[in-house]
């Protein structure tokens, strides 16, 4: 077994390592990882026997084998100040601690617990009063419970459509990232309804996923929204066009959009604009000039883009245009001075920053 923990400032580290009282006393931050491959009855025994002291404000456990937590790991007076828990690879365990209940407790991270279903235990109320961030990675039978009051920060990586529809009364959340659900083809419209605060989106290497929800409409204070690695994903939804908080938009990776989704013709307040390694892009659509907002355009490693559109004259408030590995046509035709396009581009103060 490893072990590795933090010392408060105010206490100098003793020179001896061996977990005795006067050692656990100064605990802030404890970290217990085990070796692949190690006996559960003996982890079960060694961890029931490492019980911290009521300082502790970080739990991380890493790689358990046992099939239950030990019974100080569930006990809330002895851990009432914890402000973050990480639990890693803890593959047996069917069960979570009832953390649900600790009142400081503000960042938690859940990786790899296929088994785990539930973070609290029956129909709780007030739960997680405090907690701000969630990641949770590859935990396919989890859903989230009806309110978390203060998440204000989640991250779900390689977890399931049911976690997806779990999210819509996380009313204080304003950043969401969805990351490797592979099985999922369109977000949940339920799911994305009640996330009032919501102000970022992004959704990374979903391989499946065709289409966002039309629940994106209900979402009056979004403003960022990344797409990545997503190659299905060729549209937006018609319900874009009633986001007027919508400011940046980021399509990265995507090797089959042609053609920027026709729906950012509605999105009056878009500002700043990134399509990035979209290889099989072939033009900017006209109605790119009609966005009065527009201020940044990015378009990198896109070499079927050969020229610009002429409608970017009129873009008078856009200060930034960055255009890299678009062949050498495009590069040509916006030399400064010479270049076919640069009649189209010379009001803007940075070109290629």
């Amino acid at each position: 077994m490893k072990l590795m923990t933090s010392w408060t400032r105010a206490q100098p580290k003793p020179r001896n390592w061996n977990l005795n009282a006067t050692i656990l006393d100064l605990l802030i931050s404890l970290r217990l990882g085990w070796n692949r491959g190690s006996e559960s009855e003996n982890a079960e025994r060694v961890l029931d026997s490492l019980k911290p002291h009521p300082n502790l404000k970080e739990l991380i456990i890493q790689d358990y084998p046992g099939t239950s937590f030990p019974r100080w790991m569930s006990d809330l007076v002895l851990l009432q100040n914890l402000v973050a828990v990480s639990l890693y690879g803890c593959k047996n365990c069917q069960s979570f601690p009832p953390y649900s209940r600790l009142r400081w407790l503000k960042h938690l991270q859940i990786y790899s617990m296929p088994c785990l279903e539930r973070l609290s235990r029956g129909e709780e109320k007030d739960v997680f009063p405090c907690l701000s961030r969630l990641f949770i990675h590859d935990c396919t039978k989890l859903t989230l419970m009806s309110c978390l009051p203060s998440l204000k920060d989640l991250k779900v990586d390689g977890c399931s459509d049911v976690l997806l529809s779990s999210i819509s009364n996380l009313s204080a959340l304003e950043s969401l990232v969805i990351r490797s659900c592979d099985e999922i083809e369109s977000l949940p419209e339920q799911g994305l309804q009640g996330l009032n605060s919501l102000r970022s989106l992004e959704v990374r290497c979903c391989r499946k996923l065709k289409s966002l929800s039309e629940g994106l409409q209900h979402l009056k204070a979004f403003e960022s929204l990344t797409l990545l690695g997503c190659g299905e994903l060729v549209s937006l939804p018609e319900g874009i066009k009633h986001l007027h908080s919508l400011r940046n938009l980021q399509i990265l990776d995507n090797p089959k959009l042609v053609v920027l989704p026709e729906a950012l013709h509605h999105v009056p307040a878009l500002q700043s604009l990134s399509v990035n390694f979209c290889r099989e892009l072939t033009s900017l659509p006209d109605w790119l000039g009609n966005l009065a907002s527009f201020q940044s355009l990015s378009i990198v490693s896109s070499p079927k883009v050969v020229s610009l559109l002429d409608s970017i004259q009129s873009l008078t408030n856009l200060t930034t245009l960055s255009i890299w590995g678009c062949g050498e046509q495009l590069k040509r035709r916006c030399d400064k001075g010479s270049g076919e396009d640069w009649y189209k581009i010379q009001h803007i103060p940075r070109v290629n920053d």
